[in-house]
């Protein structure tokens, strides 16, 4: 695998052996956000993921406007170094050049959300974020290498993949298309502190069975690793769920303030049981 797309957060460097991009989306182990390109037949790539999921929920992104809709094309402008470094994703037309917002942009069409400018600014969310985990798991171990191994390894020879598609959910950066299909937006650069503070708060708790057993240096408890693949997957489902369920609340509700996804009640997180 090219460097670029391997694991590459320092908290993991000593398991790059065990992480695994595969051609399938189940089956994976990625600790890390790391590939952010629509890559077909790539595990690790969170849009990819994220796009199979946004198919089997379908119903969502299909109340917008008809070429908005999951399966259709669209079009959308993108920089020059979108479309070199494939952030464009697989482009069906790439057109003229003109000045938007004082940038010069290139119009382009794909396959709706491959990209995140086509049919609509989007952002494909980790329901549960990688930060969140790789801070919890820092918080717990206080870093000491073993035990950092003996989590995240454990994790990773369960085949745990945080970009799993169960974990993505393709949201709008905008509030005028949120509003028209049911969910948060998800701004560019909006590092969600709201959010992740719960998720995070429940990992560590997840995480507190390791704290007893880190004189075990880096064998691996695989009944422990199996569980907290588990809860991970639950937080990730449940949370999916919920802000399925809450998103209905925002249809049509474009004459009221933006709800990002920082600005979603706590009610949500309890109900999906965090």
């Amino acid at each position: 695998m090219p460097e670029t797309e391997s694991m590459n957060h320092e908290l993991y460097k000593e398991l790059k052996d065990l992480h695994k991009n595969v051609g399938t989306f189940d089956n994976g182990s990625c600790l890390t956000g790391h590939l952010y390109p629509y890559k077909e037949r790539q595990s690790c790539s969170y849009r990819w993921q994220g796009l199979k999921k946004a198919r089997e929920n379908k119903e969502i992104y299909n109340r917008h406007r008809p070429d908005a809709h999951i399966g259709a094309e669209g079009w959308g402008w993108a920089s020059a170094e979108q479309v070199l470094k494939e952030k464009a994703g697989k482009l069906l037309y790439v057109g003229e050049t003109a000045t938007k917002s004082k940038k010069k942009k290139t119009k382009v069409k794909a396959r709706n959300f491959t990209n995140a400018f086509v049919p609509y600014a989007n952002n494909p969310h980790h329901v549960l974020p990688e930060s969140c985990l790789a801070n919890a798991i820092e918080s717990v171990t206080k870093e000491k290498t073993e035990l950092v191994n003996l989590i995240a390894g454990g994790l990773l020879e369960e085949k745990y993949n945080i970009n799993h598609k169960d974990n993505i959910m393709i949201m709008p950066c905008c509030w005028k298309d949120g509003c028209r299909i049911g969910l948060p937006t998800h701004p560019r650069g909006n590092n969600h502190p709201n959010y992740r503070y719960t998720i995070e708060n429940a990992v560590k708790d997840a995480l507190e069975p390791y704290q007893q057993i880190s004189d075990q240096g880096a064998t691996h408890d695989k009944a422990k690793a199996r569980k907290l693949k588990k809860t991970l997957e639950d937080i990730s489902n449940d949370l999916y769920g919920e802000l399925k369920t809450y998103g209905e609340t925002l249809l049509s509700q474009c004459q009221n303030p933006e709800v990002t996804i920082d600005d979603i009640p706590q009610s949500v997180f309890t109900n999906a049981g965090l």
